[in-house]
């Protein structure tokens, strides 16, 4: 199974030098990754996630294991969130074969949603502050009521509302920053949370949270891929 590249080595902790080099491929039937605990975030947060859509089928999927109306569906063209049944939706100019990035921010009681790098205008936007966001899986929504097909990178996580210069910064034209350090716009490593590689320094079924520690664990056909967003 593809992993760690010898191309990239510590002086990758330089934000200019940094590369990803793999991803993960969902097939859109029955795989995802879950993680070893829930994660549940009340109050401010970002999310951040590169994605490349195969068709039209949602690509970048979080949900729990039960019930709760909590997810976010990314399509190559839609961006889709719900928090406790409140629902966030906005129209992007995606297609399908490209890499986007994609970021959802909350603020106090402002919920936004970004695509490469610039604030998206929603259709609907009735999420608030008053929830906690909640995510047990990567791939699927809910036991499997929707499942992600294409791929995804470097996903991660803060406990924070990401600025839109910020959110600029991570985009990067393209190119993957380095979230784990402050470069330029970008200030809040000191707020990550999670930080998924999804396959960069992974060697099997696990992939690390190298800031949380809360690891995915590939199910089914879900697997690391070469390939990643690089401008």
């Amino acid at each position: 199974m593809p992993g760690l590249s010898t191309s990239l080595s510590s002086s990758a902790n330089n934000a200019s030098t940094f590369r990803s080099l793999y991803c993960i491929d969902f097939d859109g039937v029955d795989d995802y990754a879950d993680t070893d605990s829930q994660i549940s975030i009340s109050g401010d947060f970002s999310i951040s996630f590169w994605y490349k859509a195969v068709d039209t089928s949602p690509v970048f999927v979080t949900g729990p294991s039960s019930g709760i109306d909590d997810w976010i569906l990314v399509y190559s063209n839609l961006l889709v969130a719900k928090i406790n049944g409140d629902s966030y939706t906005a129209t992007v100019s995606g297609s399908a074969d490209n890499w986007y990035h994609g970021v959802f921010t909350r603020i106090g009681n402002t919920f936004s949603g970004y695509f490469n790098g610039a604030l998206a205008t929603p259709s609907s936007n009735g999420i608030d502050g008053a929830d906690p966001f909640i995510m047990d899986y990567i791939g699927t929504c809910i036991n499997g009521s929707v499942d992600a097909e294409g791929f995804v990178d470097e996903v991660t996580i803060w406990n924070s509302g990401l600025s839109a210069n910020e959110v600029s910064a991570i985009y990067n034209y393209g190119s993957p920053l380095n979230v784990s350090i402050n470069h330029g716009n970008y200030t809040s490593s000191s707020n990550l949370v999670h930080h998924w590689k999804m396959g960069d320094y992974d060697y099997s079924s696990t992939i690390t949270d190298t800031i949380g520690g809360n690891n995915l664990t590939l199910q089914n056909q879900a697997s690391i891929v070469e390939g990643a967003p690089n401008g």
